[in-house]
Protein backbone atom coordinates (compact mmCIF):
# COMPACT_ATOMS: atom_id res chain seq x y z
CA UNK A 1 0.00 0.00 0.00
CA UNK A 2 1.45 3.72 -0.62
CA UNK A 3 0.86 6.81 -0.19
CA UNK A 4 2.17 9.54 -2.22
CA UNK A 5 1.66 13.28 -1.67
CA UNK A 6 2.59 16.46 -3.73
CA UNK A 7 3.53 19.62 -2.35
CA UNK A 8 4.64 20.36 1.24
CA UNK A 9 1.94 17.13 2.46
CA UNK A 10 2.79 17.91 6.12
CA UNK A 11 -0.05 15.54 7.15
CA UNK A 12 2.40 12.59 5.42
CA UNK A 13 5.28 14.32 6.67
CA UNK A 14 4.41 13.61 10.33
CA UNK A 15 3.10 10.33 9.53
CA UNK A 16 6.66 9.69 7.57
CA UNK A 17 8.47 11.02 11.10
CA UNK A 18 6.00 9.00 13.44
CA UNK A 19 7.60 5.24 11.77
CA UNK A 20 11.44 6.83 11.80
CA UNK A 21 10.54 7.73 15.55
CA UNK A 22 9.48 4.40 16.26
CA UNK A 23 12.52 2.75 14.52
CA UNK A 24 14.90 5.28 16.44
CA UNK A 25 13.07 3.95 19.57
CA UNK A 26 14.00 -0.04 18.33
CA UNK A 27 10.00 -0.05 18.21
CA UNK A 28 8.29 -2.72 15.88
CA UNK A 29 7.20 -0.90 12.93
CA UNK A 30 4.97 -3.93 11.42
CA UNK A 31 3.72 -2.97 8.32
CA UNK A 32 6.54 -0.10 7.50
CA UNK A 33 8.17 -1.05 4.25
CA UNK A 34 10.27 2.44 3.17
CA UNK A 35 9.20 6.16 2.87
CA UNK A 36 10.78 9.47 2.00
CA UNK A 37 10.16 13.32 2.48
CA UNK A 38 11.12 15.69 0.20
CA UNK A 39 10.08 19.23 -0.88
CA UNK A 40 8.06 18.56 -3.28
CA UNK A 41 7.04 14.75 -3.44
CA UNK A 42 6.43 12.35 -0.17
CA UNK A 43 5.74 8.62 -0.05
CA UNK A 44 5.08 6.01 2.11
CA UNK A 45 4.75 2.41 1.45
CA UNK A 46 3.73 0.07 3.69
CA UNK A 47 2.94 -3.91 3.78
CA UNK A 48 -0.87 -4.95 2.79
CA UNK A 49 -2.94 -5.97 5.26
CA UNK A 50 -6.05 -8.25 4.53
CA UNK A 51 -8.14 -6.56 2.37
CA UNK A 52 -7.89 -3.32 4.17
CA UNK A 53 -11.32 -4.01 5.85
CA UNK A 54 -11.73 -1.81 9.27
CA UNK A 55 -13.42 -2.15 12.24
CA UNK A 56 -16.04 0.26 11.24
CA UNK A 57 -16.71 -1.11 8.19
CA UNK A 58 -17.42 -4.70 10.11
CA UNK A 59 -19.69 -3.35 12.47
CA UNK A 60 -22.10 -1.29 9.56
CA UNK A 61 -21.77 -4.81 7.76
CA UNK A 62 -23.32 -6.56 11.08
CA UNK A 63 -20.44 -7.89 13.12
CA UNK A 64 -20.92 -8.80 16.34
CA UNK A 65 -19.48 -6.79 19.27
CA UNK A 66 -17.82 -9.09 21.12
CA UNK A 67 -15.68 -9.78 17.74
CA UNK A 68 -15.74 -5.92 17.26
CA UNK A 69 -14.63 -5.71 20.84
CA UNK A 70 -11.69 -8.19 20.41
CA UNK A 71 -10.16 -5.68 17.74
CA UNK A 72 -10.72 -2.65 19.60
CA UNK A 73 -9.17 -4.22 22.76
CA UNK A 74 -5.77 -5.27 20.54
CA UNK A 75 -5.83 -1.83 19.12
CA UNK A 76 -6.21 -0.39 22.85
CA UNK A 77 -3.06 -2.77 23.80
CA UNK A 78 -1.00 -1.67 20.98
CA UNK A 79 -1.64 2.05 21.70
CA UNK A 80 -0.52 1.46 25.56
CA UNK A 81 2.46 -0.91 25.25
CA UNK A 82 3.79 2.18 23.09
CA UNK A 83 2.74 5.08 25.18
CA UNK A 84 4.17 2.87 28.27
CA UNK A 85 7.59 2.48 26.62
CA UNK A 86 8.11 6.18 25.44
CA UNK A 87 6.23 7.74 28.07
CA UNK A 88 8.17 10.72 30.42
CA UNK A 89 6.65 13.30 32.76
CA UNK A 90 5.17 16.38 31.73
CA UNK A 91 4.36 19.18 33.84
CA UNK A 92 0.55 20.78 34.06
CA UNK A 93 1.64 23.66 31.61
CA UNK A 94 2.79 21.65 28.74
CA UNK A 95 0.02 19.08 28.83
CA UNK A 96 -2.37 22.39 29.10
CA UNK A 97 -0.87 23.83 25.96
CA UNK A 98 -1.15 20.67 24.09
CA UNK A 99 -4.99 20.24 24.61
CA UNK A 100 -5.75 24.12 24.18
CA UNK A 101 -3.74 23.75 20.18
CA UNK A 102 -5.98 21.14 19.52
CA UNK A 103 -8.87 22.52 21.17
CA UNK A 104 -8.73 25.84 18.84
CA UNK A 105 -7.82 24.02 15.66
CA UNK A 106 -10.77 21.97 16.17
CA UNK A 107 -13.55 24.75 17.16
CA UNK A 108 -11.65 26.23 14.01
CA UNK A 109 -12.14 23.58 11.65
CA UNK A 110 -16.10 22.91 13.45
CA UNK A 111 -16.74 27.01 13.19
CA UNK A 112 -16.70 26.45 9.43
CA UNK A 113 -20.10 24.94 9.33
CA UNK A 114 -22.94 27.04 11.51
CA UNK A 115 -24.86 24.00 12.84
CA UNK A 116 -21.41 23.10 14.39
CA UNK A 117 -21.07 26.20 15.56
CA UNK A 118 -24.62 26.18 17.03
CA UNK A 119 -23.97 23.08 19.40
CA UNK A 120 -20.83 24.46 20.31
CA UNK A 121 -21.41 27.70 21.54
CA UNK A 122 -25.28 26.37 23.21
CA UNK A 123 -25.52 26.20 27.18
CA UNK A 124 -27.66 22.60 27.02
CA UNK A 125 -27.35 20.53 24.30
CA UNK A 126 -31.21 18.24 23.96
CA UNK A 127 -29.75 14.51 22.41
CA UNK A 128 -32.75 12.02 22.28
CA UNK A 129 -35.06 14.10 24.63
CA UNK A 130 -32.27 14.33 27.13
CA UNK A 131 -31.22 18.29 27.75
CA UNK A 132 -27.35 18.12 28.51
CA UNK A 133 -24.70 21.06 29.59
CA UNK A 134 -23.12 21.62 26.32
CA UNK A 135 -19.51 21.62 25.05
CA UNK A 136 -18.41 25.75 26.06
CA UNK A 137 -20.67 25.22 29.27
CA UNK A 138 -18.60 21.88 30.22
CA UNK A 139 -14.82 23.91 29.45
CA UNK A 140 -16.18 26.29 31.40
CA UNK A 141 -17.20 24.18 34.22
CA UNK A 142 -13.46 22.54 33.76
CA UNK A 143 -11.57 25.27 33.21
CA UNK A 144 -13.08 27.08 36.29
CA UNK A 145 -12.28 25.04 39.14
CA UNK A 146 -8.33 24.38 40.12
CA UNK A 147 -9.08 21.34 41.75
CA UNK A 148 -10.86 19.51 39.09
CA UNK A 149 -8.63 20.89 36.32
CA UNK A 150 -5.48 19.51 38.55
CA UNK A 151 -7.58 15.63 39.12
CA UNK A 152 -8.10 15.62 35.03
CA UNK A 153 -4.91 16.74 33.98
CA UNK A 154 -2.63 13.80 33.36
CA UNK A 155 1.48 14.25 33.87
CA UNK A 156 2.86 11.91 31.74
CA UNK A 157 3.29 12.03 27.93
CA UNK A 158 4.29 9.73 25.27
CA UNK A 159 3.95 8.51 21.72
CA UNK A 160 0.98 7.00 20.64
CA UNK A 161 -0.93 6.83 17.53
CA UNK A 162 -2.84 10.08 17.97
CA UNK A 163 -5.74 9.05 16.17
CA UNK A 164 -7.40 5.68 17.54
CA UNK A 165 -10.60 5.60 16.06
CA UNK A 166 -12.45 2.51 14.75
CA UNK A 167 -12.19 3.65 11.22
CA UNK A 168 -7.92 3.22 11.73
CA UNK A 169 -8.05 0.06 13.18
CA UNK A 170 -7.40 -2.78 10.52
CA UNK A 171 -8.97 -6.20 10.74
CA UNK A 172 -8.13 -9.36 9.28
CA UNK A 173 -9.27 -12.83 10.52
CA UNK A 174 -8.26 -12.40 14.42
CA UNK A 175 -5.27 -10.21 13.75
CA UNK A 176 -5.41 -6.02 14.58
CA UNK A 177 -3.62 -3.41 13.05
CA UNK A 178 -3.83 0.45 13.34
CA UNK A 179 -2.89 2.68 11.07
CA UNK A 180 -2.69 6.65 10.03
CA UNK A 181 -0.69 7.55 13.56
CA UNK A 182 -0.62 11.41 13.47
CA UNK A 183 3.21 12.09 14.24
CA UNK A 184 2.57 14.84 16.48
CA UNK A 185 4.26 15.68 19.49
CA UNK A 186 3.96 13.30 22.33
CA UNK A 187 0.87 12.88 23.93
CA UNK A 188 -1.24 11.54 26.98
CA UNK A 189 -2.80 8.37 26.12
CA UNK A 190 -6.29 9.80 27.41
CA UNK A 191 -6.05 11.59 24.02
CA UNK A 192 -6.39 8.41 22.19
CA UNK A 193 -8.71 6.51 24.76
CA UNK A 194 -11.11 9.64 23.94
CA UNK A 195 -10.51 9.64 20.28
CA UNK A 196 -11.94 5.71 20.40
CA UNK A 197 -14.53 6.58 22.73
CA UNK A 198 -15.89 9.14 20.40
CA UNK A 199 -15.76 6.68 17.63
CA UNK A 200 -17.61 4.21 19.25
CA UNK A 201 -20.11 6.42 21.00
CA UNK A 202 -20.41 8.61 18.56
CA UNK A 203 -20.95 6.88 16.00
CA UNK A 204 -17.93 8.12 13.81
CA UNK A 205 -18.02 5.31 11.01
CA UNK A 206 -21.48 5.73 10.36
CA UNK A 207 -21.24 9.54 10.33
CA UNK A 208 -18.56 9.21 8.00
CA UNK A 209 -20.93 6.75 6.27
CA UNK A 210 -23.59 9.40 5.23
CA UNK A 211 -25.92 6.75 7.44
CA UNK A 212 -27.07 9.32 10.48
CA UNK A 213 -30.23 11.75 10.67
CA UNK A 214 -30.27 14.97 12.54
CA UNK A 215 -33.47 16.85 14.22
CA UNK A 216 -33.67 20.56 13.63
CA UNK A 217 -36.32 21.54 16.29
CA UNK A 218 -38.19 24.09 13.64
CA UNK A 219 -38.71 20.98 11.03
CA UNK A 220 -41.35 18.50 11.10
CA UNK A 221 -39.32 15.64 11.28
CA UNK A 222 -35.64 13.82 10.18
CA UNK A 223 -33.13 15.12 7.37
CA UNK A 224 -30.00 13.89 6.32
CA UNK A 225 -28.50 17.45 6.47
CA UNK A 226 -28.12 20.30 8.13
CA UNK A 227 -31.56 22.07 8.56
CA UNK A 228 -31.85 24.97 10.10
CA UNK A 229 -30.70 26.42 13.23
CA UNK A 230 -31.60 25.62 17.19
CA UNK A 231 -32.50 29.04 19.36
CA UNK A 232 -29.21 31.03 20.54
CA UNK A 233 -28.79 28.82 23.58
CA UNK A 234 -30.15 25.20 22.90
CA UNK A 235 -29.75 23.28 20.60
CA UNK A 236 -31.06 19.47 19.43
CA UNK A 237 -30.12 16.55 17.25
Amino acid sequence: MAKVEFGHAQTLRNEIRWYRDVARRGLPRRLFITSHAGPGLSFLLLKCFGDGSTVDAHALAGASGGKLGHHIASAVDSDTELFHRTQRRAGPAQVHRLVEQRLVRRRRQAFAFPYLRTLIDADIVTINGEPLPGTSRCLSRITGDPRLMSHLTPDRVGMTFGDLHCGNILVDGESTEVVDPRGGPLLPITYDYGKLVQSIEGGYGAVMAGQYVLWSPRSCGPTHAPCGSAAPKTAAR
